[in-house]
């Protein structure tokens, strides 16, 4: 067999036959490489190891006759690679006694009262948790040193996102992600074909395998692709604040914004913590010097004692602004810096990036009139807000001259920098 992988589908064969992993997902854009990969794998397995008994599954009996069946086939004919298919049975049987079951779930009993060696599932976003644990617990076959699962699928925010992608534990399990345009292998004609014709969100998730559900998110102009960023070195002459979000219970939330002389803000470090002192959260918010700090001005309501959040981080040394909180016109603002290019975030913000990313319009209810949702879902919004504070401030209709902040722009100014990059130099 001569064959052409991409890097990342030699990567994720070379994790499937290792058997050092219970789960090996791939998820990408279209014609990324993830389906070839899986089938490879699956016919490497069943010529390999002997009465091995597999399944592979895809959602509907359609899907499965007319895309997972059909490719295998076309990929491996029977006669050549050692095997027969069954068409009454839909399996393909190998001379070393391996069986591959194709089965769909539409029809979960005919595949769920079996045991298995293996397992894959095609397109694993269409599937139903519920389906898929079901057939997590029918990997018990004894023809394998370790039963393994095989996963593929497009990026959507269904529970595959929330058990590879958001996973952090990475032990027994192998996830990789992949662009179309990964793939040296398809052409740039047929690339441009689907940015040319596809929706937006349909180019996020099928070109570029980015994995929000677009139609509900509040930031859909963001893009994880285009803008987050490496940390880079910030001039001490570029103009900076910081957004604040004070919380108790709830974390507060501190964002750190800088403006070039073009008028782009790159968003350079957070701050996200719980339960924590006034001098604790002031001390925090001069770790970049004494910057002048846009707060939401609903902390200046005095306590039983007369006293108030925003009295004491005055006292603390704090420059409070109050902020801007027409949050429908901020969201619309932070929209329309992503789309120009003109908001940037480092990667080391991971909460704040976090939170844009799962910042969602509330659902309408069967029946209600609203043809747009005009709010958003009020949880886990904290950075979001500080980032809005501080955009407002500077960007927004009610923004005081741009010249507010003067810099002293001689020479040896102009040399010195702040290296924010070195904090952060396991990003590159």
């Amino acid at each position: 067999m001569n064959l052409k992988l991409t890097e990342k589908q030699w990567d994720y064969f070379n994790a499937v036959i290792s058997l050092k992993y219970k789960e090996c997902a791939y998820f990408g854009g279209f014609a990324s490489g993830k389906s070839f990969a899986v089938m490879l794998c699956i016919y490497y397995l069943s010529s390999t190891y002997k009465n091995l008994n597999i399944l592979y599954a895809r959602n509907s009996y359609p899907e499965l006759k007319d895309s997972v069946i059909k490719q295998f086939i076309q990929l491996f004919p029977e006669h050549e690679y050692g095997y027969e298919y069954l068409i009454s049975e839909k399996q393909a049987r190998f001379r070393n006694g391996s069986i591959i079951n194709f089965r769909s779930f539409d029809k979960p009993e005919k595949m769920l009262s079996n045991e298995y060696d293996v397992a894959a599932i095609c397109q694993a976003e269409e599937v139903q948790e519920e389906l898929f644990y079901q057939v997590l617990g029918r990997l018990r076959g004894k023809n394998i040193d370790k039963n393994i699962l095989l996963i593929e699928g497009n990026p959507a925010s269904t529970w595959p996102k929330k058990r590879y992608k958001d996973n952090k534990r990475v032990e027994d399990i192998f996830f990789i992600e992949a662009k179309t345009t990964d793939n040296p292998f398809v052409s740039e004609e047929y690339v441009n074909n689907l940015i040319q014709n596809y929706p937006k969100n349909w180019i996020k998730r099928y070109v570029y395998g980015e994995w929000e559900n677009y139609d509900e998110m509040v930031f859909n102009e963001f893009s994880e692709s285009e803008n987050i960023i490496n940390p880079i070195t910030i001039p001490k002459t570029w103009d900076k604040i910081i957004g604040l979000d004070y919380g108790f219970k709830n974390p507060t939330a501190i964002v750190w914004l800088s403006v070039d002389y073009d008028g782009t803000c790159y968003i350079f470090d957070e701050y996200y913590e719980s339960e924590r002192l006034i001098t604790d959260i002031a001390n925090a918010s001069k770790r970049h010097g004494a910057l002048t700090c846009i707060a939401d001005y609903s902390i200046k309501s005095p306590g039983k004692d007369g006293r108030s959040i925003w009295t004491e981080l005055l006292s603390e040394g704090l420059k409070l602004m109050e902020s801007n909180k027409d949050k429908l016109a901020n969201i619309n603002l932070v929209n329309k810096l992503f789309k120009q290019k003109k908001l940037f975030i480092f990667r080391n913000c991971e909460k704040l990036i976090w939170e844009i990313k799962n910042y969602k319009w509330k659902r309408l209810r069967l029946g209600d009139e609203k043809s747009i949702p005009e709010e958003v879902v009020k949880i886990n919004d904290h950075a979001n807000d500080a980032m809005m504070y501080g955009l407002a401030y500077l960007f927004g209709s009610k923004s005081k001259d741009p010249n507010r902040f003067p810099v002293e722009k001689t020479i040896s100014h102009l040399t010195e920098q702040i290296d924010y990059s070195k904090a952060y130099s396991k990003y590159g």
